[in-house]
């Protein structure tokens, strides 16, 4: 049995060694960008106490987005390597963003400018941090320049470079232009999102355990396609301790695009 996939892959499902189905990437940060839609309604209240400020239809947009960039660096060649179980390359996903942003050719690809110009117009360098940081870790690779004797991303470049197979920036710059089309909003002239560290560190929280626990149950079904699953968000502040049951946003719920033949 082989799959065929049409773009890099997010999740992967494998049933004895085999992948029977594969998540595509850019649906997969669709749907992260969606559920971190659904978790801001529901969070709106304490968000603005961090904030310090309301929070704009636009900064929510914004965090949405950034949301949905968590897993950007899923398209690098090494990740997606692994999805030959024979493979034993151990790469990520996370790290290798900061090559793409800092080695001096690969930072001129339009890939790296399109992130870069998000990064400093959104004044977003704390908040990419911490969507970065989405497996609960600060990163070495997204410390302040200056503050470390060696550089950690370096060892990513390679995974970036475009080859025969292809250039995998390529497909970083896909789903910046997939996320930008679903959250246009967020790429309109405005204010810089609030830097408080107190809303940082929560976005970082809810990033991390919110949105990784909605994303994995969405990924639960194994071989099938599972379409217009529900979120639940447990809000603070909500009745019993629990949240409210909302409809599925557009892009919620998981969707196998890949062709499966035995």
């Amino acid at each position: 049995m082989t799959i065929t996939l049409d773009g890099p892959w997010a999740k992967l499902t494998r049933e004895d060694g085999r992948v029977t189905a594969a998540l595509p990437l850019v649906d997969h940060c669709l749907d992260v960008g969606a559920a971190a839609d659904v978790v801001f309604t529901a969070w709106r209240d304490p968000l603005e106490a961090a904030a310090g400020r309301a929070l704009s239809e636009q900064d929510v947009a914004r965090f949405c987005a950034l949301a949905a960039l968590h897993d950007i660096g899923k398209a690098n060649r090494g990740f997606q390597a692994k999805i030959d179980a024979g493979d034993k390359l151990k790469v990520g996903h996370t790290g290798p963003v900061a090559a793409l942003l800092n080695h001096s050719g690969l930072k001129r690809g339009a890939a790296a400018q399109a992130l870069n110009a998000v990064i400093a117009y959104w004044g977003a360098h704390d908040h990419f941090a911490a969507v970065m940081a989405h497996h609960g870790r600060p990163l070495d690779e997204f410390r302040v320049a200056g503050r470390m004797e060696a550089t950690p991303w370096t060892g990513h470049v390679r995974y970036w470079m475009p080859e025969r197979s292809g250039d995998p920036t390529l497909h970083a710059l896909h789903v910046l232009d997939v996320v930008r089309a679903r959250w246009p909003l967020a790429w309109e002239a405005g204010a810089p999102l609030p830097d408080a560290p107190r809303l940082v560190a929560l976005f970082a929280g809810l990033d991390a355990r919110r949105l990784a626990r909605l994303r994995h149950e969405a990924f639960a079904g194994r071989g099938t396609a599972r379409r217009g699953t529900r979120a639940v968000a447990n809000g603070p502040g909500t009745r019993g301790g629990r949240g409210a049951r909302v409809p599925a946003a557009r892009h919620a719920g998981v969707r196998f695009r890949a062709d499966i033949r035995g």
